[in-house]
This record gives structure tokens, C-alpha cells and sequence, in this order.
């Protein structure tokens, strides 16, 4: 739930004919609208969504789109074999940072077993590339990991920092491979309380990781006795497991995009950058909502798919609220043609649905038919005795 007058400033000049009243309190949903293939679709406008409150039509008060600001945390992994994949984001980082607003903020944090805050959130695109260059230099990447808990801390600690006003994320650089067991409905509950979307650069994943092998916490492939590295014996067991992040991020309505690309940091920004915002009154906040796109749009866009959250939803509550991801239904496709027929033309008449036979009637016994066919039984070839003629009585 946002305040009124702190959305006044960016989207009075898309909806000027609206009369705010103090008394009304607003809550925004963030959209994403997808193609067929996968890439967001821009220029929309308000007429272009449907939006219904407790099943019913309500009317969109406020539309924004890149006017809120963004909220992100870059949450590094730096575990062992990770240093490379960091030089190369840290390499990119000025040029992604121009992707975001001048009223975007950017915090640095990194991971391996614990988690640490090498920048609080900041506008400053200059102390954001010196604080991943630092990571460079003050970490020593040979010590083990846990995705799951460093997702979590972090999602607490975004909402407790971020501005309320703003949208989140959480964009972590990563292999995916976890020491600490993995656990999507809790990372995605810490997510859903700090409102909080998650995009993922991932790196791929280690040589260890793809042959099998020990591994012990805070050591990858060995253990260092005085100075050589001497192998674990034992059986090819990988402790190490995957932490599910590209699914978390789906749900979020996040993406992921390969570390080894150059541009997978700034790619990852414009997209946060590229949502729309909805606004619609609800002075109780626990209104359900639900959002879809209007039919022109799909006309304009065949398989175009609609992603929705709204900030704050809250569940268990006495209202059911809707979920986190929700995709919008594709048109029905139309009927299918009589064969031989134009495809191509759109006053062909429809093909006719024609229901399959039913299956037949069950078997049943001679003695329960009634006429027709039936099989000779040795009663029915006993000869027929001639009839006794009836005597007459006398008159």
C-alpha cells in the first residue's frame, strides 16, 4: 500500500483529468507483459488492462510505467570458482548501471556460508562499481556456500532498508550450488513478505560439480595437510545440490540470463526498469485482486502472456488474495476447418463437432432378449409331436 502523495509527482502527467481526495488510499500492482517469445512488450497503455477487484470491474485510477522507483540488491556469490564470473559483472557494472533511473538505488552484498553487506542501498553508480571491485580484493573465494540462507537474509533485510514506495529485487550472481539444502517455499515466503522480486545471473556450474566427488563444507576437492592438496577417499558423493534459483525467479516474475554474457547486468536492469504499474483504491488493502489483458491486446500480439504482483498481499488473512504469478489465458482457438476446405478464408463455415459413437450396449443372456437373432439351443430341435385330434361331443 503506497502513500498518495508520493505518487502524485511521477504519474499526474499520464492521467490528468483524475481528482485525487486525501481520503483515498491507492495500492499498485506490477505488471509484466510478455510475447510468444519471452520479450516484453512496450507501449501499452491503461485501456489496454482489465482489472477486477473481489470479482468485479473496477476502474484503474493511476498507470505508471518506469516512474516507480527500483530497490535492487546485488547478491554475490563468492564461493569458490566464482571469481572469474564476478570480474565480469564487475567489468560491465557502469555500463548497466545506465540502464537504471536517476532515482534507483543499487546495495552489494555478498555470500558464501555467511552473508555481508559490502554497500547499503545507493544512487551512486561510482561507490556501486567500487564496491564490486572491492569484493575483488577483500574476498578470497575458497569457502563453501549456502544459497538458500544468503536468499533469505537478504529478502529480510531489503524490506527492512527499501523506501516503501518502491519496487524491489534481488539479483543474484550464482552457480547454483548450495551446501545448505534447498527450500523454494521459504525463499519465496521471505521474498513474498519483503515484496520482493529475485532475477538471477547464473554462472556455470563447477567441474566438481559435473563429475561427482566429495565435497566438505568450507573445501572443494580436497583437504590442504601443510601445503600439498591431498584427495578425499571415499565414495562419489556430491553434497552440493542446486538451490532452485531459476525456478524462484520464475515465480517472482524474475529472469535469468548467463553470466558469461556481457550484457546479462544490464539486460537484467532494463528489464526491472520495464514494468507497468497499476493503481486502484482499496482502502482495506485486502481487497483480491485480478488483472488481464484486454482482448485487443492478444489481437495485436497472439500468445501474449500477462505476469501480475501486488505489493503487500498478505495470505491467510480471512481473504483469499490471488496468487503471486498469474499468467492470462491465450483466446480460444478457433474451430477447426471441414477438410477440404479454404484456410484461408474467414467466412469458411466451421467444422461441425461430431461426438464419437458411444460404446455398445452390454452383452446380455438368451433369456433376458426380446426378438431377433438368437444362437439354436436342443430344445429348439426336439420334433414338434403332432396334434391329438379333439373328439366331438355328441348332441
Amino acid at each position: 500500500m503506497l502513500g498518495l502523495l508520493v505518487l502524485l509527482a511521477p504519474l499526474g502527467a499520464q492521467d490528468e483529468d483524475l481528482v485525487f481526495r486525501s481520503d483515498v488510499t491507492l495500492v499498485r500492482v506490477d505488471v509484466q507483459v510478455l510475447d510468444r517469445a519471452g520479450q516484453r512488450i512496450q507501449g501499452l497503455t491503461k485501456d489496454d488492462f482489465l482489472l477486477r477487484k473481489n470479482g468485479q470491474p473496477t476502474e484503474i485510477r493511476a498507470f505508471g510505467f518506469e516512474q516507480v522507483p527500483l530497490d535492487i540488491v546485488l547478491l554475490i556469490d563468492v564461493s569458490g570458482s566464482m571469481r572469474p564470473h564476478v570480474e565480469r559483472i564487475a567489468m560491465g557494472v557502469r555500463s548497466a548501471m545506465r540502464a537504471l533511473g536517476p532515482d534507483d538505488q543499487v546495495a552489494v552484498m555478498v555470500f558464501d556460508r555467511r552473508v555481508r553487506v559490502k554497500l547499503g542501498l545507493d544512487g551512486d553508480h561510482d561507490r556501486v562499481a567500487m564496491a564490486l571491485e572491492d569484493v575483488l580484493d577483500s574476498e578470497r573465494f575458497n569457502s563453501g556456500t549456502a544459497i538458500t540462507r544468503a536468499l533469505k537474509e537478504a529478502a529480510v533485510w531489503l524490506a527492512t532498508e527499501a523506501r516503501p514506495d518502491s519496487r524491489r529485487a534481488i539479483v543474484i550472481l550464482t552457480d547454483d550450488e548450495t551446501g545448505d539444502g534447498r527450500d523454494e517455499e521459504g525463499v519465496l515466503a521471505a521474498l513474498d513478505r519483503g515484496q520482493s522480486a529475485l532475477s538471477v545471473l547464473l554462472a556455470p556450474g563447477s567441474e566438481r560439480s559435473r563429475r561427482g566427488g566429495v565435497s566438505w563444507p568450507g573445501r572443494r576437492g580436497g583437504i590442504i595437510l601443510g601445503g600439498p592438496r591431498f584427495p578425499v577417499p571415499g565414495p562419489s558423493i556430491d553434497m552440493m545440490q542446486s538451490a532452485g534459483v531459476r525456478e524462484i525467479a520464475r515465480e517472482t516474475g524474475g529472469d535469468t540470463f548467463r553470466a558469461e554474457e556481457s550484457s546479462a547486468l544490464r539486460m537484467t536492469f532494463e528489464r526491472l526498469r520495464q514494468r507497468y504499474a497499476l493503481f486502484y483504491s482499496d482502502p482495506t488493502g485486502a481487497a483480491a485482486v485480478e488483472v488481464t489483458l484486454a482482448n485487443r491486446v492478444f489481437q495485436r500480439y497472439p500468445g501474449a502472456e500477462l505476469a501480475y504482483r501486488r505489493p503487500g498481499a498478505k495470505w491467510g488473512e480471512g481473504v483469499e488474495q490471488p496468487p503471486v504469478l498469474t499468467r492470462a489465458p491465450v483466446p480460444e482457438p478457433r474451430q477447426p476447418r471441414k477438410p477440404g476446405w479454404s484456410q484461408d478464408g474467414e467466412d469458411d463455415e466451421a467444422a461441425p463437432i461430431v461426438e464419437p459413437p458411444g460404446p455398445p450396449p452390454p452383452a446380455t443372456t438368451p433369456q433376458e432378449r426380446k426378438g431377433g437373432w438368437r444362437t439354436a439351443t436342443p430344445e429348439d430341435t426336439k420334433p414338434t409331436p403332432p396334434e391329438r385330434p379333439v373328439p366331438r361331443r355328441k348332441p
